[in-house]
């Protein structure tokens, strides 16, 4: 068990590649140049971090060592811990009103009538708000939402990282020492197990939640940046491994969190454009709106389609013409055939019958 500051990059690294070429070859999600770029960014946030690891850090903690990381001062410590717990909170407020105010995406897909590919599983739920009238969030709140939703998600899964080290530090010191169990019979590790598990459990609404309203290409980034840069925090104000760091590891860790910021903030923006910007015609927060307009491709589709369906008009009309032509030359055929056995049936009587 490596510094915490290093754990969270190797992970936001590895993983967050990981799941972008499974949402883009899997799910079919779109993988915009844009999201290329922040993405990277945030790729490059996390290796500068894991290039500033420092050396000599302690990665086993007694319940003695783990008050003592408590009881520091602020923005040290037991406040740092506090200060994020009230942020998930609050967040987590949020995403229950949020949720129970406007239908999640689940709910207007299953009251989604049409089989059009461009209404697919795939689709903004807020685009499916359009179609289905019912009421969407305004854009200040959809702005909130795209920051909020992945954003916590990450620095609940920070918190959660946090106090698995903790504790499982704590536990394994213990089955070493003589004592055995009897000396974890402390606070600290009653605290961070109590807040730590459930934060855990968490984890799972939150994943379903985020996910069920942006795709994996757009919260991932941001989800991954903000817990890189919280796993960062905790291991720099809460297990104080910046006394450890070199005059240069510091400052190289600090810039590789603002380059995480800025790959989050890339991604936010294609979030706007993509997920949240109300189309034209439409009016920002009313209970029913307009059908979103159609793009170029699907506008070509359309067209090809309606002239498909002219052509074959057009060809059934053609063969049902046809069709009535040969019934109408079959009835003439006969007519002229009878004709001329009437015209041989008087030629072959006697002439003295004409005279």
């Amino acid at each position: 068990m490596g510094p915490i500051t290093v754990l969270g990059s190797v992970f936001v690294g590895v993983v967050l590649v990981t799941n972008l070429v499974l949402g883009r070859w899997l799910l079919r999600e779109e993988l915009t140049p844009t999201k290329v770029v922040g993405s990277s960014l945030v790729l490059t946030g996390a290796v500068m971090c894991t290039a500033a690891t420092p050396s000599g850090v302690p990665t086993s903690f007694t319940t003695a060592d783990m008050r003592t990381l408590f009881e520091r001062g602020p923005p040290f410590g037991g406040f740092y811990l506090g200060m994020i717990i009230g942020i998930i909170l609050l967040c987590l407020g949020f995403i229950v009103a949020v949720e129970s105010t406007y239908p999640p995406p689940d709910a207007l897909r299953r009251n989604e009538p049409t089989t059009n590919p461009r209404f697919s599983r795939h689709s903004s739920p807020f685009k499916a708000a359009f179609r289905s009238g019912i009421r969407r969030p305004s854009l200040r709140l959809r702005l909130v939402m795209v920051i909020v939703y992945p954003g916590s998600l990450g620095l609940n899964e920070a918190f959660v990282d946090a106090c698995a080290r903790g504790y499982s530090s704590m536990i394994l010191r213990c089955l070493r020492e003589e004592e055995g169990m009897a000396a974890c019979n402390d606070w600290p590790l009653y605290l961070m197990v109590c807040v730590g598990i459930p934060a855990a459990i968490a984890t799972g609404y939150w994943l379903k939640v985020v996910f069920a309203r942006y795709q994996t290409t757009l919260a991932l980034p941001i989800e991954y940046s903000m817990l890189n840069i919280c796993a960062v925090g905790g291991g720099l104000l809460f297990y104080h491994e910046v006394v450890y760091m070199n005059h240069w590891q510091l400052p190289l860790v600090l810039a590789g969190c603002g380059v995480m910021t800025l790959g989050g903030f890339m991604i936010v923006a294609v979030g706007l454009r993509e997920e949240l910007r109300p189309k034209r015609g439409a009016r920002v927060g009313s209970s029913l709106t307009t059908p979103p307009a159609m793009t170029r491709k699907e506008a070509v589709a359309a067209v090809l389609k309606l002239q498909n369906f002219i052509r074959r008009r057009r060809l059934r009309l053609a063969w049902y013409q046809l069709v009535n032509d040969l019934r109408d030359r079959e009835d003439l055929v006969k007519q002229i055939e009878e004709t001329r056995q009437q015209q041989n049936t008087l030629t072959s009587w006697p002439g003295w019958l004409w005279a």
